[in-house]
């Protein structure tokens, strides 16, 4: 017996050592060594017994059917080591994704942090996302409205191979496989795992929106940061149980950092919008607007393009606080700031410059395109009275001064100044109208 076990042993070693041999077929060959020691080891007792005179097997049938039941327990052995082993490989597998999954986002937070744009960190957040847990075809942020509450799809990435026609489509499919969950979801404060949106009996709008797209599994994490819940990140593919649990709880752990980085971004959002916008009209304040003309005037000079500025000042307005009270006042300063700025084009720069004053930069604009805006803004004032809350009729007209950039100008001062000077002939020309110098 002990020759047996050493000769087994010995096999095992030189079979274990042979690199040219594959994982299965080192197994293979391990057990038809069992196989045939077990037969020699079974025929050797036999032999034994034989010449002891005691009693043995009638036949070589039953030699090998006791060697055969030695192997059936063997190829036990060795089905319940592969079968042991192929879980510790598919665990070790799923630790080595979940770790990748953790290192990628990891590095991904760095960028977040320092990212204020809020448009462009939510694209960086679904990018990390996707890049780490590789499975999902397609993915998307939704964020809750500050002022409405309301769950609202932000971006979505992954649809391009869908051939969707139009924005409607890309709607209908964010919300056909994912409105109901990313509710659930927010409102629960759960993430959630769905391996197959087909057999879900929990959204059955899911089944009955289907048949377009195909959307069979989706993770979904809610973005929370201290209870406050700010979105839903979620991550869809077209194959049943694409996503695991640790891939879920990879996702749960990214939206935390992300929601951080979401809520940062709108609170530098709200502080820089306080820091350089008018409260009262939402128009640029003076200081932002000096520091956009300053840097408009710079790039005219420097590629010689026209440039001009208007100064307005609304004719009367004192009256109009002394008569109706400074609440009214406000109401009307805002309504100015909204019509101003459904005339100015998009690139030009329109502020409010004090009182009842407002500022507009036109780039790209010579004195007759000036005048022409200038113009436009003074017809859109006093073409329809404003209405107070108590029906009453206020009629409002404006001044303009206009000054175009030439070689006199020799900074922001002195082409403001030029404006000013233009404002005040307007004044003295007997206010609503326009003055170019």
């Amino acid at each position: 017996m002990v020759p047996i076990i050493f000769k087994l042993h010995k096999d095992f070693l030189v079979i274990m050592r042979n690199r040219q041999l594959t994982a299965q077929e080192k197994l293979d060959r391990l057990k038809w060594k069992v196989y045939g020691l077990s037969l020699l080891f079974l025929a050797g007792i036999e032999f034994y017994n034989f010449f002891r005179g005691l009693p043995v097997l009638d036949n070589v049938i039953d030699l090998l059917l006791g060697a055969g039941g030695v192997g059936i327990l063997v190829e036990f052995a060795f089905w319940n080591a592969k079968q042991l082993q192929h879980q510790l490989d598919e665990e070790l597998q799923n630790s080595q994704r979940h770790i990748r999954q953790m290192v990628s986002l990891h590095t991904a937070t760095t960028a977040l942090v320092m990212t204020h744009d809020l448009r462009e960190l939510i694209e960086r957040i679904l990018e990390a996302t996707m890049n780490a847990i590789d499975r999902a075809d397609t993915g998307s942020i939704y964020l809750i409205d500050p002022d409405t509450k309301q769950l609202n799809l932000a971006t979505l990435r992954g649809t391009d191979s869908l051939e969707l026609e139009s924005s409607k489509d890309l709607e209908a499919f964010a919300g056909a496989y994912q409105r109901g969950y990313a509710d659930r979801v927010i409102q629960t404060k759960e993430a959630i795992l769905i391996s197959d949106a087909h057999l879900d009996d929990e959204d059955r709008e899911v089944q009955d929106s289907e048949p377009k797209f195909a959307v069979r599994s989706m993770i979904l994490a809610p973005l929370l940061l201290e209870d406050r819940g700010v979105g839903v990140l979620a991550l869809n593919s077209f194959s049943p149980a694409a996503f695991s649990n640790m891939d879920l709880a990879s996702l749960r752990t990214f939206a935390t950092t992300a929601a951080a980085a979401i809520l940062n971004a709108r609170l530098y959002e709200e502080t820089h919008y306080l820091a350089v916008t008018d409260v009262l009209t939402g128009l640029n304040n003076r200081r932002y607007f000096f520091e956009l003309a300053r840097s408009e005037l710079g790039r005219a000079r420097r590629y010689q393009r026209s440039l001009s500025l208007l100064m307005m000042d609304l004719d009367h307005f004192k009256q109009v606080n002394d008569r109706f009270g400074h609440t009214v006042g406000d109401r009307v300063l805002r309504a100015v700031a909204q019509r101003c700025k459904e005339i100015v084009r998009e690139q030009d720069i329109i502020g409010r410059y004090g009182g009842e004053e407002f500022a507009v930069m036109l780039p790209e604009a010579d004195s007759r395109a000036a005048f022409q805006t200038a113009n436009r803004i003074r017809e859109r004032i006093a073409e329809a009275p404003f209405t107070t809350s108590n029906g009453d009729q206020i009629g409002l007209t404006v001044s303009i001064g206009v000054a175009t950039l030439d070689e006199d100008t020799r900074d922001l001062t002195t082409f403001v100044n030029a404006a000013d000077t233009a404002l005040y002939k307007a004044k003295e020309s007997g206010k609503d109208c326009i003055v170019v110098v």
